[in-house]
């Protein structure tokens, strides 16, 4: 049938194969299906794979001609869409694949290593799991080894640097495709890139502090007027100045408000690269200039991280509808007739396609999010 397989090869092998056989337009398609995702934030949870794994199996060795789909408990005789739920659950949960042939209830220790090395860890890691496993070269030692013995289903006897081995291959497994894994790599790699290219957060505190410092700091021995720029200031402020630009200002890009909220989500994992850097910049340069830019750019970038990019200052300009001096419109039959006048004549004004602004107006505010 068309779930077998050829002899002596594996089911995850198999399995491997015929993702990669997929097209991309079939693997849209099937992800545009929120039934078929697995994950802890999705529908398809980590027992109903375990279930849903077992059918598979017995579909590959030809047992059976279909499988019940793990959400809407209908029978699945798709090779691609079986195929693709396996492969969502066998990464989301880490749960493995092995042999030919369905095996019993009884099964040995070695059996249960070969179907999931990463058994001993608490699965998925959530993301502030991952947020504190990237800031480990910035914690002292305890913290860090307290936070990595939590990580595993028994604390009991946990040897620091088995489970530090253990973490850090199943965070680089490539068959590992969680959206927190993977984010956690878009982050160490952009940190990489653009920062700090021996960054690894298994790396020894000091070995990190060392370079952060040799790299980006710079001693207060020169006059307060001079145009010197330091590597802190040419390389991590400059980025942060750009980044935030980049994300409120009006572009080809960035024309709406959708437009913003999607490029804020795509560049998270470089907000928070940049976050990231701007705290050691903020330990480095306490009580000095440097110091307090990082502190302005940190409240800044946090606004994008936490979507909460909005002026409530009075002053500042809001869109009409909401502006201080416009929202409501007034009682007096007089004042509101001026009212409705003056708010017309400047919408007319703004829209004028004569004026060379024309074209440059958002059809809603950045900051109000209207």
């Amino acid at each position: 049938m068309s779930g077998s397989r050829a002899a002596g090869v594996s089911l995850s092998q198999s399995l491997s194969t015929a993702m990669s056989e997929l097209s991309d337009s079939t693997v849209r398609t099937l992800k545009k299906d929120t039934n078929n995702l697995a994950g802890s934030t999705k529908k398809i949870k980590q027992e109903a794979c375990e279930e849903y794994l077992k059918e598979y199996k017995r579909f590959v060795n030809g047992e059976i001609d279909s499988v019940t789909h793990p959400v809407t408990k209908k029978q699945l005789t798709r090779k691609d869409r079986i195929d693709f739920i396996a492969d969502q659950c066998r990464t989301a949960f880490a749960l493995r694949l092995s042999g030919s042939r369905s095996r019993s209830r009884s099964r040995s220790k070695s059996d249960e290593d070969e179907d999931n090395p990463y058994k001993s860890l608490k699965l998925p890691l959530a993301f502030k799991d991952i947020d504190k496993i990237l800031e480990y070269p910035t914690k002292t030692i305890p913290v860090k080894n307290k936070h990595l013995i939590s990580l595993f289903k028994s604390t009991k006897n946990v040897n620091i640097e088995q489970a530090t081995e253990l973490l850090e291959k199943y965070l680089e497994d490539p068959a590992i495709t969680d959206t927190n894994v993977l984010l956690y790599r878009k982050i160490r790699d952009n940190i990489r890139e653009d920062y700090v290219p021996n960054y690894n957060p298994f790396m020894q505190a000091a070995t990190f502090n060392e370079y952060i410092k040799n790299t980006y700091y710079e001693r207060a021995d020169y006059a307060p007027t001079s145009i010197r720029l330091t590597r802190a200031k040419v390389v991590i402020l400059n980025k942060a100045n750009k980044l935030f630009d980049k994300a409120i200002l009006y572009s080809d890009d960035n024309k709406t408000a959708d437009d913003f909220r999607r490029n804020t989500k795509e560049n998270y994992y470089k907000y928070y690269a940049i976050e990231f850097m701007l705290l050691q910049l903020k330990k480095l340069y306490i009580h000095r200039h440097i110091g307090e830019q990082a502190q302005l750019y940190l409240r800044l970038i946090d606004k994008l991280i936490e979507g909460t990019v909005n002026i409530t200052n009075p002053d500042a300009s809001v869109s009409f509808d909401n502006s201080p001096s416009w929202s409501a419109s007034p009682d007096d039959p007089i004042l509101k007739a001026e009212y409705k006048t003056k708010k017309e004549t400047e919408l007319a004004r703004i829209m004028d396609a004569s004026k060379e602004y024309a074209g440059s107006i958002n059809d809603a505010d950045f900051y109000t999010m209207e």
